[in-house]
């Protein structure tokens, strides 16, 4: 990969942008502009972003998260992403809350650190389990035709399409199953023209084609939904504890560890929410997410739900988001197994925004320029260490 050997200070750049380098600041900014012909695209797009907004930040912690709410929902171009989080982000050390900037501000002597084997994404294969009990291992990039029952499926790139059963008559829907591993995430489109995305590490079973009662599917893991409206067929989705019920939205569910709770967030329209073991009920406006934990009650709350959907636009956000959390999360992308050096590390927390195609090895020169954690690895074992006892 890529990376930047000439670096640019952010005042600097924010100074090119309003066109009000000095004749030292020019000299630099030049260099570092005809370095690379990806700096000179990060320039131009940033021309354009900050067109009609205000390049100078009194509060970069707000501005963090107001870039976030008004840019996660976007699709990541390149790496110039790395720029914008820059632009308003600064690192703060206060009361264990962090904000860590871009790597084209890494000290050259903190990227001596990092000395270990790069760590890519998983690249296990995505595994599609038919009706007859058939197994077959997809390829990413594979462009296939299964035959299933009396038609077939159609595989493309990251994709999996069951629309040929909306004209098909099938006597007795019979259920599918697809099993995403780590480090991958695949679309589906259901029969009734339903797109699913889900998640790493996740698995979502349905029938095929779905019956005349209703369009049930069952989830572990993480799954969003963007729902075909139908008024006499509801569409529900079940997990081990909830239960979510729809016509026509776009919503998402996070199920992945039960005992902390299932989340489920709208983004359009109405969702009903059951808890399975009490058949406590609540109702979701947009915007709000509600919480199932096995022992109390319902709890919604109001959330901007871009932010939810940080995996389904390729990228990792975290908002003032505990370091065990985020490990949790990292551990769904990254096959490297980890622990802390100290308990009290889990409980760090951090902000930041990365894309996911990248090595993890860039995040976590990241989180070591906060000089909050530092990382070593011990017989294949990811250790996240307190950065003064190293």
């Amino acid at each position: 990969m890529s990376r930047f050997k000439l670096h640019i200070r952010w005042e600097v750049f924010r100074k090119a942008v309003k066109g009000e380098l000095n004749d030292e600041d020019r000299i630099q900014f030049q260099k570092w502009l005809n370095h690379q012909k990806q700096n000179q695209v990060y320039f131009e797009k940033a021309k354009k972003y900050y067109a009609n907004k205000d390049v100078d930040y009194p509060d970069y912690e707000d501005a963090f998260k107001e870039f976030l709410h008004n840019t996660v929902n976007r699709k990541p171009q390149s790496r110039f992403i790395y720029l914008k989080v820059a632009a308003v982000a600064t690192v703060l050390i206060c009361s264990g809350y962090f904000i860590f900037k871009s790597s084209l501000f890494v000290n050259k002597e903190i990227l001596q650190i990092e000395k270990f084997s790069r760590i890519e994404p998983a690249i296990d294969n995505i595994k599609l389990i038919l009706s007859d009990g058939r197994e077959l291992l997809l390829d990413d990039k594979e462009k296939v035709e299964i035959p299933e029952l009396n038609s077939s499926i159609k595989k493309v790139e990251n994709t999996i399409d069951y629309q040929s059963f909306k004209l098909s008559k099938v006597e007795e829907p019979k259920p599918n199953t697809i099993n995403i591993p780590k480090g991958k995430t695949m679309k589906v489109i259901l029969s009734d023209s339903t797109v699913v995305w889900l998640n790493a590490q996740s698995s979502m079973s349905y029938l095929v084609p779905f019956t005349r009662e209703e369009r049930r599917v069952k989830i572990t893991g993480e799954a969003y939904f963007e729902v075909k409206r139908n008024e006499k067929l509801p569409f529900i989705v079940e997990t081990e504890s909830t239960e979510v019920k729809v016509l026509g939205t776009k919503f998402n569910v996070n199920s992945y560890n039960i005992n902390d709770g299932v989340y489920t967030t709208l983004l359009e329209g109405s969702v009903s929410v059951t808890k399975l073991n009490s058949g406590d009920n609540v109702v979701l406006n947009p915007e709000e997410q509600a919480v199932v934990s096995l022992d109390e009650s319902i709890v919604v709350n109001k959330v901007n739900p871009n932010l939810v959907l940080d995996w389904k636009n390729g990228l990792f956000v975290f908002d003032n988001e505990k370091l065990s959390g985020i490990f949790e999360e990292l551990s769904r992308w990254y096959d490297v197994p980890y622990e802390f050096d100290a308990e009290s590390l889990k409980d760090i927390k951090f902000s930041g925004y990365l894309e996911r195609n990248n090595e993890l090895n860039d995040l976590l020169m990241l989180f070591e320029e906060t000089k909050g954690v530092k990382f070593k690895m011990r017989n294949g074992l990811l250790v996240i260490c307190d950065y003064k006892q190293i």
